[in-house]
């Protein structure tokens, strides 16, 4: 790991009376004309993002310029402080790929456009993070190609093509991913580490996973995800777990998403039947899965197959198309080696169908409502409305013991004389202070 010049090697911060300020550092794509002698000023920018973290210490801010870059790789920087590395305008600073790796922490990348010059050729995955921690990813644009929201159009051979890794974190922790966008790729988010957060993101069109969870302590909260296609034998999901070597899946939070199959005005020729959360298997510890609105046409909405500690409570499970059947189900099951499920709360949702296996320990099924007919009961599936209408008896009428203080929405629960059912409560108001959600893009 290279030693910042501040650094002495005891560790001690060089002073001499009060801190130096914050500095800003400019970055110059890469067809720009070369400053003679680089400064870094915006008027003499540095020529690489490189050259500019190079010269950055701990607090400072990297601003790219309008303009494509090359790939970078970002290795063992541990400022003690954030640097924070943003586009200067926007997003228009476009990058092919991002690395951060070998032990970096207490790093922002902000606000930067990720796609490949040549999207039929990249295969590599757009944003990765692998053996660091306290990394903030905020704002991005990630794509697979410039013309990824051309995507209901691909054909199965262009989607083959194109099956890029939007993010993925591995052997490190603590990676924040936020408030940014993943458009037309394979896998979206792969997130294979502990303590990561995945919070305000819109995932649409994707051919493999909208979203993978597979570290412990990891918070999935209000992400839109929608858009499938299936091009090959993989059956796509919403958000998707499994246990890894015999060793438990631990203290996920899953709040406040909404896992669409597909919404798009232009129709995929591909369009896949998507599965919402399929955790197939367990063993999943203390797993708390609220306030999500889950619509498709495949049979699992949220499926736990090895529960220790589940908690499903006030989400809205139901079929795109509004068929009367019996899908997509909340569903609780034993492991499937026959290892027995228990501590299982289902309360308060509202799905097309509620179901466990028999012989779960220490379970509350309760004040959860089936619907046959979802636009009957919901304002209007149509346009991916699905508050309860008045007369729907879902309103009021949940279980207050279990209901979250807030929706979907982060609106205040309860509004009436009880908590509603599903994930919406209807006649509220945002919480004061807190921040919309993007799964409000399909669902307020």
């Amino acid at each position: 790991m290279r030693l910042r010049p501040y650094l002495l090697a005891t560790g001690l911060i060089l002073s001499a009376g009060a801190p130096s300020l914050a500095a800003t550092y400019y970055v110059a794509p890469r067809d720009a004309t070369p400053c003679a002698s680089p400064t870094g000023a915006k008027s003499c920018p540095f020529s690489t993002p490189d050259a500019a973290m190079s010269k950055a210490q701990a607090g400072d801010t990297i601003l790219l310029m309008d303009g494509d870059y090359d790939g970078w790789e970002i290795s063992a920087e541990a400022p003690a402080t954030p640097i924070t590395i943003r586009s200067q305008n926007g997003k228009k600073a476009r990058l092919e790929w991002i690395r951060v790796t070998n032990g970096s922490q207490n790093l922002i990348l902000q606000n930067l456009s990720l796609w490949p010059s040549n999207p039929d050729t990249a295969g590599a995955t757009r944003i990765s993070v692998s053996e660091s921690s306290q990394i903030i990813i905020d704002g991005m644009d990630v794509r697979s190609a410039e013309d990824a929201a051309d995507y209901p159009t691909w054909d199965s051979d262009t989607w083959a093509n194109r099956n890029i890794k939007g993010v993925q974190t591995r052997f490190g922790s603590n990676v924040t991913i936020r408030n940014s966008s993943f458009m037309g790729l394979g896998f979206a988010a792969v997130l294979l580490q502990d303590g990561d957060v995945f919070e305000n993101n819109q995932i649409r069109g994707f051919s493999m996973d909208g979203l993978r969870v597979l570290g412990d302590d990891t918070v999935v909260r209000g992400n839109l995800i929608t858009d499938c296609v299936r091009i090959n034998a993989n059956h796509p999901d919403g958000m998707q777990s499994w246990s890894q070597g015999g060793k438990p899946v631990k203290n996920l939070v899953i709040e406040g998403n909404a896992i669409i199959e597909w919404s798009n005005p232009v129709e995929s020729a591909n369009r896949c039947r998507l599965q919402g959360i399929g955790f197939f298997d367990g063993w999943y510890d203390n797993i708390s899965i609220v306030n999500n609105v889950i619509s498709s046409t495949a049979y699992h909405g949220i499926a736990i197959v090895g529960g220790r500690g589940v908690t499903i409570v006030n989400n809205t499970v139901v079929n795109t198309d509004g068929a009367k059947v019996g899908y997509p189900w909340i569903r609780v099951a034993h492991r499937k080696d026959g290892a027995l499920s228990r501590d299982v709360t289902i309360v308060n949702n509202i799905a097309m169908k509620v179901s466990t296996v028999t012989g779960i320990v220490n379970k509350v099924v309760s004040d959860n409502s089936v619907i046959v007919s979802p636009s009957k009961v919901l304002t209007d599936i149509t346009k991916f409305d699905y508050r309860p209408k008045p007369d729907s008896g879902f309103i009021d009428t949940g279980n207050e013991s279990f209901a979250p203080p807030v929706d979907l929405r982060n609106y205040k629960r309860p509004a009436g004389d009880g908590p509603d059912r599903g994930a919406y409560e209807t006649g509220s108001a945002q919480v004061s202070g807190s921040e919309a959600t993007a799964a409000m893009a399909l669902t307020n």
